[in-house]
């Protein structure tokens, strides 16, 4: 194992999931200040821009109301598909409350007659942030693989969500690892890697 992989073990091991369940018992509020947070910081985006989203796991924190409220504005949602490990991520259309189907993680995802959909802006899940725009996520690189991909398409912006406690010093990162633009927690919203 390399030492960034050990690293990035050990910080694995240190978010523990009861962070983000006592987190989340402490602030139940979090999904909707979290959407507030958006609205605060985003001016009003373009109604054509698609949202990529997700089905949160593990005691994430929801990103569901924000979902539903960029809904109301006229944006497109998707969620993400994983396939391969370290490959990017397949996205198809969700729409609030349409019926999902567990796949192999249990992790709901739309089903295979949804179309395709290529997102402008992805709210990314996280197990642990730095003030910089470092994400650490499972271990799979889905979000890295896929910022990689769609970025050398055309402009995206990336905001990770989570709970203020999963916050470090610093994520060890390789050159394989791609930042956030902006994170969005209970308390606040950091402008991190770019302009976003």
């Amino acid at each position: 194992m390399s030492d960034l992989a050990a690293l990035k073990k050990k910080l694995r091991e240190q978010i523990h999931i009861s962070l983000r369940t006592h987190a989340g018992r402490q602030a139940p509020e979090a999904p909707a200040l979290v959407r507030d947070h958006f609205f605060s910081h985003f001016p009003p985006l373009d109604p054509a821009l698609v949202i990529a989203g997700t089905s949160p796991i593990k005691n994430e924190l929801n990103p569901m109301l924000l979902m539903q409220a960029l809904a109301q504005k006229g944006h497109s949602l998707c969620l993400p598909i994983t396939l391969q490990k370290a490959t990017p991520l397949l996205f198809r259309a969700y729409k609030i409350g349409d019926t999902l189907i567990p796949n192999v993680w249990d992790i709901g995802i739309p089903q295979e007659t949804q179309p395709v959909c290529i997102p402008d802006l992805l709210l990314c899940p996280m197990l642990a942030f730095d003030r910089k725009g470092g994400r650490l996520g499972y271990g799979g690189g889905y979000y890295d693989a896929t910022l990689q991909s769609l970025r050398k398409q055309k402009h995206i912006i990336a905001v990770g969500i989570a709970y203020a406690v999963q916050e470090v010093e610093a994520v060890p990162l390789g050159t394989y690892d791609e930042k956030m633009d902006v994170i969005l927690t209970e308390k606040e919203v950091i402008v991190a890697n770019r302009q976003g």
